[in-house]
């Protein structure tokens, strides 16, 4: 598997939205779900294939 280094902000971020999905009463998968609507692809295929 290719590793791929992710700016420190743009971690925080993804988290950070994913835990406020998460506290609203998101599953786990649906926040992950969620929030690759809003990433670019070459994000959206590294979370997928995670």
């Amino acid at each position: 598997m290719m590793e791929s280094k992710w700016p420190v902000a743009e971690q925080a971020r993804f988290l950070k939205r994913s835990g406020e999905l998460l506290s609203r009463g998101y599953s786990l998968a649906e926040a992950i779900e969620s929030m690759t609507f809003y990433l670019e692809k070459k994000r959206k295929d590294e979370v997928i294939r995670s």
